[in-house]
């Protein structure tokens, strides 16, 4: 028995060690993969801040104090990014010394002539959530019909007053843009006839109610009628005005 409980032991602390080293191991290669792009990175901020013309390729060298890190940086041929823009693309590599692979690679895009993004154009309106104007992006003027003579690109797009967008929705349209539509339903309709109180007819928002009490000069007893929207969709009534489902948000437009 002493020496099957030495052998679990034994075999116990074996596989221990075992876990303990891959364990270690484990944490040794995400250090060394979080340090392989620790450099990198600050190699391709170098990549950033030179100057176009003064780009050039870096054999491999070590990194100094990195302790045993090299990087190299391999440039492409120049293309072109438009008609008046070129372009070269850095590849910053990181080895560990004597590997052939690098443990990382970034690649850094570079232009000859900075173009600064374009963003969102003058005249876009956007809703927006929030109770006061976005502050980033440009120039918000809130569409309530206010004056915008002092931003002539958006007055060349709107004319010298914003949309005025209070309670009225944004809809699609490939023909007509900045036209106002005014609210609208579908006609109500109905019919009744033959008001006799055995035999009548009627159809849409119509309907019959109880015999009047009285009779037709021809001796039969009348039918009144009543009118409501309702019977023909539960819409009508819900409230005063035309209202679809909806969320309120402030409407801006882009100035500048």
């Amino acid at each position: 028995m002493a020496l099957v409980g030495a052998a679990v032991v034994g075999i116990t602390a074996l596989s221990l060690a075992k876990v303990n080293s891959i364990s270690l191991n484990t944490m040794k290669a995400n250090n060394t993969a979080l340090q392989a792009y620790q450099f990198a990175d600050a190699e391709a901020q170098l990549v950033r801040a030179t100057d176009y013309a003064s780009l050039a390729a870096k054999a491999k060298a070590d990194i100094p104090n990195s302790n045993g890190f090299q990087s190299e940086v391999s440039l492409s041929a120049e293309s072109n990014y438009s008609d008046t823009v070129k372009q070269k693309t850095a590849t910053v590599k990181i080895y560990r010394t004597g590997e052939s692979t690098p443990r990382i690679s970034l690649d850094v895009k570079r232009l000859s002539k900075e173009i600064q993004p374009s963003g969102v154009p003058v005249g876009t309106i956007i809703a927006w959530p929030g109770s006061s104007a976005p502050t980033e992006g440009g120039t918000w003027l809130l569409c309530n019909g206010q004056s915008c003579t002092g931003y002539p690109a958006l007055v060349a797009i709107v004319g010298s007053t914003v949309p005025n967008l209070h309670g009225r929705f944004l809809e699609g349209t490939i023909t007509s843009p900045r036209t106002f539509l005014e609210p609208g339903l579908p006609n109500i309709w109905g019919t009744f006839g033959n008001c006799e109180e055995q035999s009548h007819t009627n159809s849409g928002a119509f309907y019959p109610l109880a015999t009047s009490g009285g009779a037709a000069p021809d001796g039969r007893g009348g039918i009144n009628y009543d009118f409501n929207a309702t019977r023909c969709s539960s819409i009508y009534g819900a409230s005063d005005t035309v209202q679809p489902a909806a969320y309120l948000v402030m409407y801006y437009i882009k100035a500048a």
